[in-house]
């Protein structure tokens, strides 16, 4: 039976004395103990265990005169050939660094706690950005004298310059009034802030005036101003370098939309109306008008020797307005062109018989008299 004495593994990639000396360490200790001693202290799990008295008497080889020799030539100079003991220490391995601990797997709470706080996170990124995008600041005013005038915007902040030792006055447009309960703004800082209002003017040049004043310096607050006609957010600001005496603003959207409202009442006029092009002494009114006193029976009607003018009761803005027929020889009713403008029926051709109904039994004759 062979008995097999298992060793600890020296490092390869050492220096090669030091591995040289773990060599004859391992051998000479090897040959001095008991073998018995040695199979104790490690025995291999795959080897079966031997009684300690059989593996005392065992004793191990003498090592020849010439291995002996080239064991004694490597030692370094005044060594002695000595068997260290078997641990980490002698056999020249350095100490391993302590290893941090490793951290425990995140929990299912710890991750929805993450994604919370990252939605948090994510919110106040966006608000910050929205509210940086709609900020108006002074570099995008103009200014007449000492008034610093901002063109409104719906949506937009605006941001304000005050001082603790001087007080800005915020202008509204002619006729406009603030909305709320006591007439004043809403500031959401009212302990450090005074906010008063004031009108000046009158009849259609009364304007309201808003007086901002900070009690300190470096503070800052958002105000709103509801009125009648728009809502304006400001953000104040109190330093005392800087602060803007007047502000003021104008409407482009409001005077866009007065010039589009003046342009379409301008086309109403001109849709209502038609330029008649004859002489006083070329018109006609030999017409006589018959039948039933409805609401939308005609005043008059005349032609200009070309076209047809039927006059209709104004009345007819407020009820059903009849269709306009012309007559041939036999009676027999004819669609006619017409257009309508204003309380006029204008038809482009002369009719020597005409009618206005609606329905079968409501209808008025036209005809024209030689």
């Amino acid at each position: 039976m062979v008995t097999r004495v298992v060793m600890k593994r020296f490092p390869e990639n050492g220096p090669v004395p030091q591995r040289i000396r773990m060599l004859q360490g391992g051998l000479i200790a090897l040959m001095s103990a008991p073998l018995g001693a040695l199979w104790a202290a490690s025995p291999p799990p795959l080897v079966p265990a031997i009684p300690g008295a059989q593996l005392s008497a065992l004793k191990p080889p003498a090592l020849s005169p010439e291995l002996a020799a080239s064991l004694q030539a490597a030692q370094p100079t005044g060594s002695a050939l000595t068997a260290p003991s078997f641990n980490d220490t002698a056999l020249g391995a350095s100490n391993p660094p302590a290893l941090e601990p490793v951290p425990a797997a995140p929990t299912v709470v710890d991750v929805q706690r993450a994604e919370r706080h990252l939605k948090h996170l994510r919110a106040q990124v966006r608000s910050t950005q929205v509210a940086e995008a709609g900020a108006v600041g002074a570099g995008s005013a103009s200014h007449v004298r000492s008034r610093m005038v901002f063109a409104y915007l719906e949506g937009s902040l605006y941001e304000i310059y005050t001082a603790p030792d001087r007080l800005t006055t915020i202008e509204l447009a002619p006729g406009e009034h603030l909305t709320t309960d006591n007439g004043k703004p809403k500031a959401a800082d009212a302990v450090q802030w005074i906010a008063d209002t004031v009108a000046a003017g009158e009849g259609a040049g009364l304007r309201t005036l808003i007086l901002i004043k900070p009690l300190v310096s470096g503070i800052e607050t958002n105000l709103l101003i509801p009125t009648n006609r728009h809502v304006y957010n400001l953000i104040l600001k109190s330093a005392s370098a800087a602060y803007m005496p007047l502000v003021a603003f104008t409407y482009p959207q409001d005077e866009a939309r007065s010039a589009d409202e003046a342009l379409k009442a301008e086309d109403a006029r001109t849709q209502s109306q038609e330029v008649l092009h004859a002489a006083p002494d070329a018109l006609h009114f030999n017409y006589a008008i018959k039948g039933p006193r409805v609401t939308w029976k005609p005043l008059r009607v005349l032609d200009d020797g070309s076209k047809t003018y039927i006059q209709m009761n104004p009345a007819l803005k407020v009820s059903e307005a009849p269709a306009l027929f012309a007559l041939d020889e036999h009676k027999d009713p004819l669609i006619v062109n017409y257009r309508v403008k204003g309380e006029w029926y204008i038809a482009d051709r002369l009719m020597d018989r005409a009618e206005l109904r609606i329905g079968a039994k409501d209808v008025v004759e036209i005809q024209r008299e030689r």
